[in-house]
């Protein structure tokens, strides 16, 4: 694939966790009783612009300018992420969003280009061991909890419509756009399906 192409991929990945998550917010919104209509999607809107505005100030104009402080010893630039992701899920908790969606916006700031490849790749030794060996499993078993199966019986239609209208959105958004950018059939369609 040309460079085209993989800027679309960098693109999608990053953006479509984000879109998914503020799509499961509203639904759950919506389903747990909350409603979408005059003020409260206006305070919605502020809510989730005012949270990825403030992410951007400190992720690309603060953050460098404070990491080139923690990049000395691996212990601290350490913690500094750390703290960088606690303080982004308190921020999207206010915000109304879940905390994931925090950690994951900080997640994009901690980049080679701000610490050094020896303190990224240490950074990320280390929270790839505590997420998968032991916060992603307890974040899986916490989100079992809260699973409801009978939603498959009572909402069969409106999973299935959710479902087919994800999956073609997604292609179809994603690789029509790409066939827009004079792509082709599949290089479109591999975007399509990422």
């Amino acid at each position: 694939m040309d460079i085209l192409s993989d800027i679309y991929l960098k693109f999608l990945s990053i953006n479509n966790p984000i879109i998914n998550l503020l799509m499961v917010m509203v639904i759950i919104w919506t389903t747990g009783g909350g409603s979408l209509i005059g003020t409260h999607l206006i305070i919605l809107i502020l809510k989730v612009a005012a949270f990825f505005g403030l992410s951007h100030v400190i992720g690309i104009i603060i953050y460098p300018k404070l990491s080139k402080y923690f990049s000395s010893r691996e212990a601290k630039g350490f913690t500094f992420a750390l703290i960088m992701a606690l303080l982004f899920g308190v921020l999207a908790e206010m915000a109304g969003l879940h905390i994931i969606l925090g950690a994951y916006m900080a997640g994009l700031f901690v980049r080679e280009g701000i610490v050094s490849k020896e303190l990224f790749q240490k950074i990320n030794d280390r929270f790839v061991a505590i997420t998968y060996g032991f916060m992603g499993a307890i974040f899986f078993v916490s989100l079992s909890f809260h699973i409801d199966l009978t939603i498959l019986t009572t909402h069969t239609l409106l999973l299935v419509t959710l479902l087919l209208a994800a999956v073609v959105g997604k292609v179809a958004g994603a690789g029509g756009g790409a066939l827009l950018g004079q792509m082709n059939k599949g290089e479109a369609m591999v975007i399509g399906a990422q």
